[in-house]
C-alpha cells in the first residue's frame, strides 16, 4: 500500500469519529456537537509522534482538491490529541469546504485556543448558545474557569455534567487534562466551601480517580480528615512541581491545636509554590495575619496573593481583600494604633497604584493618602489626589464634602484659581447652609489668595449670614491681605467686639470664629486704623480700647500711638520717635 493511500485511509479512520454521539442519560439535556476523543486522535504511543505527524501531513500536501479538507481536519485533531493548540488553530483558521458543522468547528476553535493559552478567545468560543449544554463544551468550560480563578463558574459546569457523565467523559482526555481539571475542581471545592462539588467530585472518583491531593481536598471540605489524612499518605509522590508544597499546605491545614509560627510556614510554602497554589497559600497567609493582629503582613501577603492569581475572578476578589487591607492601614479606626509612618504609607500606595485605582473603596484610600501627603508637607500633592478623588463617580453622593477639601488644599499648595474651580463646585452641590456658608467663605479666600480683594469682600458680603462671627473673621483676613486698611479696620474691630460678649455670655454672641488669637487680631485692628487715613481723633478714640485686648506686650504701645495721636506727646520728641518705632515694630509682628 502506498503511502499516500495509507494516510488517506488514516485519515478516513479519524474522520469516522466525527459523528454525533449520544448524550450520556446521567447528563441531563446533555448533547455531543461533535465526539472529541483526545487519547483516540493521538493514535498511540508518544513515538509514534513523528512518523504519525509526517504521514498525514504527506497525506495534505499530496491530497487531490476534493480531499485536503477532511486531511487537515485529520491534522487539527492530531495537534489538539497532543495539546499543540497553535498547530491545531492555524489549520482550522484554513479549514474550508467540510461538512463540520459551525458548532463542532466552534469546539475544536475553543479547545485550540484554550491549549494556546488564549482562554479569553477560546471561552468566547465555547459559550455559543449551540454549545451551551455538549458535555465536551461543558468541559473545556470548566477547564477555562478554572484557570480564570472562576471557582463558582467551575463548580457549575462540572454540576450541569454530574459525576457519571463527567467520569465518562474525562477517559477520553489525556492524564494531564483530567488531572489539571480535576485538580482545579477541588481547590474551586475548598476556596468556596462548596460541599455539593466536593460531593459531586467524590463521586465522579468511582467512575475515574482522583488524583491525590484532590481527593484531599474533597474529604477536607466534607469533614472526613480521616480520608484526607490517607489521601495525602503518598501525595509528594504523585503530584508535580507542586505537589510537596500542596501536600505539606494541607497537612498545616489539618492541623486542629493552634500552632506558633503558622504564618511563618505559610510563608515558607508560598515560596516553594506556583500558580494558584502560591496564591492560594499567600491568602491563607494574609487571614492568618489578620487574625493576629498584623496589617501590614496581612497587605503585604494579601498583594502576593492577588499578584500571583490568575486573571480572572478570583485574582479580583484578592485585590479587593488586598485594598482593604490597604485601607486599614491608611485609615486606621477610631482607638487603633497608626501601624505605618507617614513615608512608609505614602511609599506603599505608590507602589501598589494599580491596586488603589481598582479597588471597590478606592474612594477612601484616595482620602487616606491625601491625609498621609497632607502629614509628609506635601499639602499640593494631596490637594491633586483630593481632586481625583473628587472626581471619581462613586463621589457624588459626598461631591461637594470632598471638592471642598480639594479646594482647601489647593489653597494650601498655593494654587488659588484651581482652589476657587472646587469651592464653585462645593457651593453648587451642598445642601445644607452650613455647607454652602463653608464654600462660599473659601472661595473668598481663594479670590484674595488670587489678588482679586475687592471680588473677595464681595463674596463674603453676599454669603449667607448664619454665622457672623466666621464672616467677620474671613472678612478680616482677607481684608488685611489685600491692605484693605478701612476694611480690615472694621471687620477685626467688630469681631472683637463679638468675641468680648461672647466671653461675657451674651445671648447671640458668636462663638468660635476661625480668626487669628485675640491679641493678634487687636494689633492687626490697631495697624489697619493708623493705615487707614481716617483722622488722627476717630483712629485713636477707636484705639482707645484695643490696648486691654492686645496683652502686656502691645498694649502699651497701642497706648502711645493713642497718645500721640490725640497728641498727647510732645511732636517730634523722643517719646514720639519711640512712639513710631514701636508703631513700626507692631505692623512688622501683625503681618502674617
Amino acid at each position: 500500500m502506498t503511502a499516500p493511500r495509507a494516510a488517506a485511509l488514516l485519515a478516513a479512520a479519524f474522520l469516522a469519529c466525527a459523528g454525533p454521539a449520544r448524550a450520556d442519560s446521567a447528563s441531563a439535556g446533555a448533547t455531543d456537537i461533535l465526539a472529541m476523543d483526545l487519547k483516540g486522535w493521538a493514535g498511540g504511543a508518544d513515538a509514534a509522534y513523528w512518523p504519525r505527524r509526517h504521514a498525514l501531513e504527506t497525506a495534505l500536501l499530496e491530497a487531490p482538491e476534493e480531499e485536503t479538507p477532511d486531511r487537515r481536519l485529520a491534522l487539527v485533531r492530531f495537534h489538539l490529541a497532543y495539546g499543540e493548540g497553535a498547530e491545531a488553530l492555524g489549520h482550522l483558521e484554513t479549514l474550508t469546504g467540510t461538512a463540520l458543522q459551525p458548532a463542532a468547528r466552534s469546539l475544536l476553535a475553543g479547545a485550540a485556543r484554550m491549549q494556546a493559552g488564549q482562554v479569553t478567545e477560546a471561552l468566547r468560543a465555547l459559550s455559543i448558545p449551540a454549545l451551551a449544554h455538549d458535555r465536551h463544551a461543558r468541559l473545556w468550560r470548566a477547564l477555562a474557569a478554572v484557570r480564570r480563578g472562576d471557582w463558582q463558574g467551575a463548580g457549575r459546569e462540572l454540576a450541569a455534567l454530574g459525576p457519571k457523565a463527567l467520569g465518562g467523559v474525562l477517559a477520553l482526555y489525556p492524564e494531564a487534562f483530567a488531572e489539571e481539571l480535576l485538580a482545579g475542581a477541588a481547590r474551586a471545592a475548598t476556596l468556596t466551601a462548596d460541599a455539593a462539588l466536593a460531593r459531586l467530585l467524590g463521586e465522579t472518583g468511582r467512575v475515574y480517580p482522583l488524583p491525590p491531593v484532590a481527593s484531599a481536598r474533597v474529604a477536607l471540605v466534607v469533614g472526613d480528615t480521616g480520608a484526607a489524612r490517607q489521601a495525602l499518605a503518598g501525595a509528594e509522590v504523585a503530584e508535580g512541581p507542586n505537589g510537596a508544597a500542596e501536600a505539606a499546605y494541607l497537612r498545616l491545614a489539618l492541623r486542629d491545636a493552634p500552632m506558633s509560627g503558622r504564618r511563618a510556614a505559610l510563608h515558607g510554602l508560598a515560596r516553594d509554590a506556583e500558580g494558584s497554589l502560591a496564591a492560594e497559600i499567600w491568602a491563607a497567609a494574609a487571614e492568618q495575619a489578620r487574625r493576629d493582629g498584623a496589617p501590614l503582613a496581612a497587605f503585604e501577603a494579601a498583594a502576593r496573593a492577588r499578584a500571583t492569581a490568575p486573571p480572572g475572578p478570583w485574582r479580583q476578589a484578592l485585590a479587593h481583600a488586598a485594598a482593604d487591607d490597604l485601607g486599614h492601614l491608611l485609615l486606621p479606626g477610631p482607638g487603633d494604633a497608626v501601624p505605618l509612618s507617614p513615608i512608609a504609607a505614602a511609599e506603599l500606595v505608590l507602589a501598589h497604584r494599580d491596586l488603589v485605582e481598582g479597588a471597590p473603596n478606592r474612594l477612601g484610600l484616595l482620602e487616606g493618602f491625601a491625609g498621609t501627603l497632607s502629614r509628609l508637607g506635601l499639602p499640593d500633592a494631596a490637594a491633586r489626589v483630593l481632586m481625583r478623588a473628587a472626581d471619581l463617580p462613586e463621589a457624588r453622593p459626598q461631591g461637594p464634602c470632598l471638592a471642598l477639601r480639594a479646594a482647601r488644599a489647593a489653597l494650601a499648595a498655593g494654587d488659588p484659581e484651581r482652589a476657587l474651580t472646587w469651592a464653585a463646585r462645593a457651593e453648587a452641590g451642598a445642601h445644607p447652609q452650613e455647607d454652602r456658608h463653608a464654600a462660599r467663605l473659601l472661595g473668598a479666600r481663594a479670590l484674595a489668595a488670587a489678588g482679586r480683594t475687592d471680588e473677595a469682600l464681595a463674596a463674603i458680603g453676599e454669603a449667607d449670614a448664619g454665622d457672623v462671627a466666621s464672616l467677620l473673621a474671613v472678612r478680616a483676613e482677607i481684608a488685611w491681605q489685600g491692605e484693605a486698611w478701612g476694611e480690615a479696620a472694621d471687620a477685626a474691630n467688630t469681631l472683637l467686639v463679638q468675641r468680648a460678649a461672647y466671653r461675657a455670655g451674651e445671648t447671640g454672641a458668636a462663638g468660635q470664629d476661625g480668626g487669628p488669637d485675640t491679641g493678634t487680631l487687636a494689633r492687626r485692628a490697631a495697624v489697619a486704623l493708623i493705615r487707614s487715613g481716617a483722622r488722627a481723633d476717630v483712629v485713636a478714640e477707636r484705639l482707645a480700647p484695643l490696648p486691654a485686648q492686645a496683652g502686656a506686650r502691645d498694649g502699651p504701645r497701642i497706648d502711645a500711638l493713642a497718645a500721640v495721636l490725640l497728641g498727647n506727646a510732645e511732636p517730634g520728641s523722643a517719646q514720639d520717635i519711640r512712639v513710631l518705632r514701636a508703631a513700626l515694630e507692631t505692623l512688622s509682628q501683625a503681618r502674617p
